[in-house]
């Protein structure tokens, strides 16, 4: 068994064996993104018609984030208040709010970016105005919610 970087998967290689969570099938982002940096996994790869198993390290690719975070452990939530409007950047714990069916019940287009779109830019989030808080200074403003704020 042998070390592997991420990068050096070839563009015939196939990856077919990916271990199971109690009988279930997993994806491999699912396999990455449960792991803590530094840790290992490993793989079963076809490689020139042979089987082989690699083990390969977990670690951050900034350029690999996500836009929107799939996992927000150990971090406050992030907000600001202007005038009743409520701000928040993206997440997928936000999108799991809808439910069970979230990725139906979402706002499509809120979806479609949280689970394709890479950053442009370290550090860049999708924010949203999340609700509008009721008072006299934003009357009329009740039913904005859920767009997205283009800075």
């Amino acid at each position: 068994m042998g070390g592997l970087d991420p990068w050096e998967f070839t563009r015939y290689d196939v990856c077919f064996a990916v271990p199971f969570r109690n009988r279930e099938r997993i994806t491999f982002d699912h396999l990455v993104t449960m792991k803590k940096p530094g840790e290992t996994s490993i793989l079963s790869v076809l490689r020139d018609g042979i089987e082989q198993e690699f083990s390969i390290s977990v670690r951050p690719v900034s350029s690999l984030q996500p836009l929107v975070p799939v996992h927000q452990f150990d971090k406050l939530p992030s907000y600001y208040i202007f005038a009743g409007l409520v701000f928040v950047p993206l997440s997928q714990p936000y999108l799991h709010e809808y439910g069970e069916d979230w990725y139906n019940t979402s706002p499509r287009r809120l979806c479609e970016r949280a689970l394709r779109e890479l950053p442009k830019r370290a550090g860049e989030q999708l924010v949203i105005l999340s609700q509008v808080l009721m008072d006299d200074i934003n009357a009329g403003y009740e039913r904005l919610s859920e767009f997205q704020v283009l800075l």
